[in-house]
This record gives C-alpha cells, sequence and structure tokens, in this order.
C-alpha cells in the first residue's frame, strides 16, 4: 500500500493528521490537502526538519490555476500544520494568512423570521399533486429544519427507526464529522413529526 505522505516530514505530517482526528476532525480530508505539498517536497528532494518560506512560495507558485476556495482550502491546513511543528521545532515557518490573494468572499447566512418561515410552510403546502404526499413531505421538511437546526443532509437521512416521538427526540446517526447525536423535539414538533408519520 503506497504510504500516505512520502517526503522527509512524512512522519510530522501523519502526527498532525492524527493529532487534529482526535478532535473529530476527518483524517482523509486533511491527508488530501497536505499531499500536494508533501510530493512537492518529494520531487524536490527537500531534506529540511520544517518547511522554508521559500518552499512554501513556490508551492504557492504551483496552485495559482485552482479555484480561490480550493488555494485557501490547502493553504489554511498547510498553516495550521505549520503551526502544529513550531511547537517541536520552534524556527519552523508559518505562512501569513494573506499568502494567497483573492480569497472567496464570506457568505452571510439568511436568518428567517417565522414570518418568512410561515409563508415558505404554506407554499410547500400548495405543491402539486395537491392530494399527494410532497406538499406534506415538504412543508414538514421545512418545518423540521427550522424547529430543530438540522442540516438537510442529516433531516433526508432521517428513517422511522431514528424517530423517537414518545420521548420527543431524533437520532441523527452520522453527522457532520460522522458522529452521532441526539436532538430533542419540542412538543408540537412531535405531534406534526405524528401526523406526518
Amino acid at each position: 500500500q503506497t504510504p500516505a505522505f512520502l517526503s522527509t516530514l512524512a512522519d510530522r505530517f501523519s502526527q498532525y493528521v492524527a493529532f487534529r482526528s482526535l478532535g473529530g476532525v476527518d483524517p482523509h480530508s486533511q491527508t488530501q490537502l497536505l499531499a500536494p505539498f508533501d510530493r512537492l517536497l518529494h520531487q524536490e528532494g527537500f531534506q529540511g526538519l520544517w518547511p522554508t518560506r521559500e518552499v512554501i512560495q513556490r508551492y504557492a507558485r504551483t496552485t495559482q490555476s485552482l479555484q480561490p476556495g480550493s488555494r485557501e482550502n490547502r493553504f489554511s491546513v498547510l498553516r495550521q500544520f505549520c503551526r502544529f511543528l513550531r511547537q517541536f521545532e520552534p524556527e519552523c515557518y508559518v505562512p501569513q494568512e494573506d499568502l494567497c490573494p483573492g480569497r472567496r468572499p464570506v457568505r452571510f447566512p439568511h436568518l428567517y423570521t417565522e414570518a418568512e418561515i410561515r409563508a415558505i410552510v404554506a407554499a410547500a403546502r400548495e405543491l402539486a399533486p395537491r392530494d399527494s404526499l410532497r406538499p406534506k413531505t415538504y412543508a414538514t421538511l421545512v418545518g423540521l429544519l427550522y424547529t430543530t437546526g438540522l442540516r438537510c443532509g442529516e433531516a433526508f437521512a432521517l428513517n422511522l427507526g431514528h424517530v423517537t416521538l414518545d420521548q420527543n427526540l431524533l437520532y441523527i446517526a452520522e453527522g457532520k464529522f460522522g458522529k452521532a447525536r441526539w436532538v430533542p423535539v419540542s412538543p408540537s414538533t412531535s405531534s406534526v413529526l405524528h401526523s406526518y408519520i
């Protein structure tokens, strides 16, 4: 099996990924984001104990064709790795956050008012075909997302085995980072779910 990292810093990369996974971060995503930098180090025959400013700047030039979001993700993880490595190697260079110009714009969430949610639920109830399960499903889904704060994927993955209405609980089998959890629901939400079922 091909090792995840090949450069002289392979052990340090592996230690960092293991450390981040203790905090619930997906190790596979961290490995994927660090792998291109590791390949550059390996191809150049880099033998240092920590990344230098020059090698990181060379790496930055190789990523110029990527989308701003992809570049930002890679350099965010690389910067975190350098901060981690600095604990063991105090001279380790840590790139500045502005190393990659053209960062993706910040998207501010829209916070729906209760009136907006009522309008969306009302519109969902009018979906065609009127006497089918479709309008009931969308109206219930929108209300569930609003009252519980579930992510869309978590709500889509619910099935009858995840619903414990007598205790006003939903079981999320696989949430963010693969973590399972129980989500309490209000009695009114539980009543709507019971009617839908």
